[in-house]
């Protein structure tokens, strides 16, 4: 049962992100234009470095 909350808490971690990412990176789109490209790749490597840390800082899992 724990595990499955975990991973629910994992899950809904990663969808708040995204769609958080998702405005962040449409607004910056429609800031910068054709920098927003670059920014969105940023983003997501940034975005992808912090949760997977997190995950691990938590115990979620292993690195």
């Amino acid at each position: 049962m724990r595990t499955l909350s975990k991973l629910f808490n994992i899950f809904l971690l990663i969808v708040i992100g995204f769609v958080a990412l998702k405005v962040l990176i449409y607004l910056l789109g429609l800031i910068f234009g054709a920098m927003g490209a670059i920014f969105k790749i940023l983003l997501y490597l940034v975005m992808g470095v912090i949760v997977v840390r997190f995950a691990a800082k938590k115990g979620w899992i292993k690195i």
